[in-house]
């Protein structure tokens, strides 16, 4: 991505897309599609687009930091389209005064296509800086999702769960479980593990087990997970495409993410998981952060935040077919947290 200021009051951004001009200009003016990406943070959403694709129509984009709780909407009218070459609109945020001026041009070759934004008007050399900050994350999010794989929900993934989560001290085994490029930020050895079941979502319902070895040092509950196995080749799909998660199909006997026994048996291992949940809920939010090993060897990161309501519970784990899972993930009886509610999952980033 190439960045640039002009006498401190424009910004331009020159990004290139792996994708034709008919979809890139479609992402811009689509209502469906703005809501996939148009945010100006990784784990923001994107609660409201508006797109009237007239000269002097109106276009809006409403974007929500859920960890804040807090709304950042702006929009404006169009003053010029070309489709699959040009748009231009005015665009002012709410609460603000000041108008500006967003500018796109599309150039396709040979299926790639290049786009050069300039936003005009920012009224000094600081607003230039943070709105380059923030349309930088936004087109990362156009990015992830004009380059998707075909079927696959792009993230953010929001989902209603029920989940359960264990954690227990690391053996000795667990921080051979962290690959080359992450083995240098082990941090606090304690493991986590958990059973969730997705009662809707992007890809429909399905159920998930999975591990953490260690935490990493970088963040607050920043892992990595090596382990994780479902009972939805959507959702396999899916966690590959977007996270780079090692997701592997399972069978489940039980309802994950309740109290009472629940089995996983995957290939050359059976966990058998036994919960006793406390009767006293409480509200919880919390907000874990994983780091996994892309196809192209680089380190990307996201954030799960589940945001209901808690209630403490302890776990007996079971290896019923002994496995390497055995050496890290731990038998034995675990304090554990029972959850419900909602469960946001954002695009991974650098």
């Amino acid at each position: 991505m190439i960045v640039t200021a002009h006498d401190n009051r424009t910004l331009r951004i020159e990004r290139t897309f792996q994708a034709p001009a008919e979809a890139v200009f479609d992402a811009w003016t689509s209502e469906e599609v703005i809501r996939r990406w148009w945010r100006a943070e990784h784990d923001w959403e994107t609660t409201a687009a508006e797109v009237d694709l007239r000269v002097g129509g109106v276009v809006r984009v409403v974007m929500r930091d859920p960890d804040k709780d807090v709304e950042y909407g702006g929009g404006g009218r169009y003053t010029e389209i070309e489709p699959l070459t040009r748009l231009a609109f005015t665009w002012i945020w709410d609460g603000d005064t000041r108008w500006t001026l967003i500018e796109l041009d599309f150039e396709e070759t040979d299926g790639i296509t290049t786009v050069r934004f300039s936003h005009s008007g920012l009224w000094d050399a600081e607003a230039v800086r943070s709105h380059g900050d923030g349309w930088g994350k936004t087109f990362d999010n156009l990015q992830r999702t004009l380059e998707a794989p075909p079927g696959i929900p792009p993230a953010p993934w929001r989902s209603s769960v029920d989940a359960l989560l264990w954690l227990h001290p690391a053996a000795r085994a667990a921080r051979g479980r962290l690959p080359p490029q992450l083995a240098a930020r082990a941090g606090i050895p304690v493991t986590i593990g958990g059973l969730i079941s997705y009662r809707d979502g992007p890809v429909g319902p399905y159920g998930e087990v999975f591990g953490a070895p260690v935490m990493l040092r970088g963040a607050l509950l920043l892992s990595h997970i090596p382990f994780m196995a479902v009972d939805s080749a959507a959702s396999v799909a899916g966690g590959r495409g977007n996270w780079a998660l090692p997701k592997k199909l399972v069978e489940f006997d039980g309802d994950p993410g309740r109290p009472g026994a629940v089995t996983a048996r995957g290939d050359g291992w059976e966990l058998r998981i036994t919960t006793i949940a406390r009767a006293r809920r409480l509200p919880m939010t919390v907000t874990m952060r994983a780091a996994q090993v892309w196809s192209d060897g680089q380190v990307r990161t996201f954030s799960v935040r589940m945001r209901g309501r808690a209630r403490l519970a302890r776990v007996e784990v079971e290896h019923v077919v002994a496995s390497p899972l055995g050496d890290w993930l731990v038998a034995g009886r675990h304090f554990a947290v029972l959850m419900s509610g909602r469960q946001d999952v954002s695009p991974a980033s650098p």
